[in-house]
């Protein structure tokens, strides 16, 4: 019978030989416990004795200890992917949640805010916008359709064209206007904040409009007050963005709206709106259909 024990610079093994048939079996110095054999060399002994005596000088080390650990770390592992499996199926069921809450409903609700603007007899004015909206919802666009009432402050004025006037201008005062908007949105996501964009047609209408000063004559008066009329409603493309936080049916919001200069307006510049508002679904924008088989 013959042991050979591997050098320090191969992998801890031990061969085992013996018997008429010159069978071997190779042992891992691991798999009984043994760690790295040493400088041992080759020994061959026909003695039981020696063979104990090369073994017991590889050190042993505790397997049981060495288990443990491998089980303590195995079950940090398993326990992290656990927790990572539950955040991404709680994340994915709040979302599917917060989606269910929001597409498909028929939002009705208020919003205020201020209206910037100029004309061309006075600077940068700011004027009180309060409305109300409905805003109708589907997977990821929304129809936002709004009604705003604008308070202009005392002495908001524009000019319009008088030719019979020696200044060929006739001063235009007012105190009120009001906003009819249809517009799209698109919805990227679900979660709070949910951001919005989009853009479509607002009419807009000074609704007081009267010519300042006194006229020569009714023809005169006449040819003023069409042109009043016909600068007193205009169509424009307004463009919006925006963000709302929602929780179950309720929903506040706010946005910032550009429409760009208007001619042949008594306002002419450029018009910005910044409002904020809330809103509550008063019920779903979509009819659920059931089929059944018989």
């Amino acid at each position: 019978m013959f042991t050979r024990i591997q050098r320090r610079s191969e992998a801890p093994r031990l061969w085992v030989g013996g018997g008429a048939a010159g069978e071997a079996k190779l042992i891992h110095c691991n798999e009984l416990g043994l760690g790295d054999p040493g400088e041992l060399g080759l020994a061959f002994s026909a003695s039981i004795s020696y063979f104990r005596t090369a073994l017991a000088e590889c050190p042993r080390t505790d397997v049981r200890a060495g288990n443990h650990e491998w089980r303590i770390e195995r079950m940090k592992r398993l326990c992290g992917l656990c927790l990572a499996i539950g955040t991404f199926l709680s994340t994915e069921a709040a979302a599917q949640v917060n989606s269910e809450l929001w597409k498909d409903k028929w939002y009705w609700g208020a919003q205020s805010g201020v209206f910037v603007f100029s004309t061309p007899t006075q600077s940068t004015e700011a004027a009180l916008d309060v409305g109300g909206h409905w805003l109708i919802t589907r997977d990821r666009v929304a129809m936002h359709l709004a009604v705003d009432q604008l308070f202009f402050s005392d002495g908001t004025t524009s000019a319009v064209a008088d030719r019979f006037d020696a200044s060929g201008v006739r001063t235009v005062s007012f105190s009120s206007g009001r906003r009819l908007q249809g517009e799209l949105y698109a919805i990227p996501n679900d979660g709070n904040p949910q951001v919005f964009a989009g853009g479509g047609l607002a009419i807009q209408q000074v609704t007081d409009a009267e010519p300042v000063g006194t006229f020569t004559s009714q023809q005169q008066a006449d040819a003023v007050n069409a042109i009043i009329d016909e600068v007193s409603t205009k169509a424009f493309f307004v463009f919006t963005a925006g963000a709302q936080l929602h929780s179950g049916r309720w929903a506040i919001y706010g946005k910032y709206q550009f429409m760009p200069e208007g001619r042949d307006f008594l306002i002419t510049s450029e018009q910005h709106a910044i409002t904020g508002g809330v809103r509550y679904a008063l019920g779903s924008s979509g009819a659920d259909i059931t089929t059944r088989r018989r």
